[in-house]
């Protein structure tokens, strides 16, 4: 039974893990661009970029732990 929670724990924590990862950067780089940077098109492109890099860091993390 331990073997069992054990190996659901483990594919369990690893998404969530990066997951929250993934969006404390996202709210971190969200705030410093709305402290910094005045120019609303600009904040706007970088912060697409930026959720796009993360989206795919979230993709490649997937890519790598389970082989999607």
């Amino acid at each position: 039974m331990l073997r069992k929670i054990r190996q659901y724990t483990k594919f369990y924590e690893y998404p969530i893990f990066f997951i929250s990862l993934i969006m404390h950067a996202w709210i971190g780089v969200r705030n410093v661009f709305r402290d910094y940077i005045v120019n609303i098109k600009l904040r706007e492109s970088l912060q697409m970029a930026v959720d796009l890099l993360l989206v795919a860091y979230l993709c490649l993390v997937f890519y790598i732990l389970w082989g999607i």
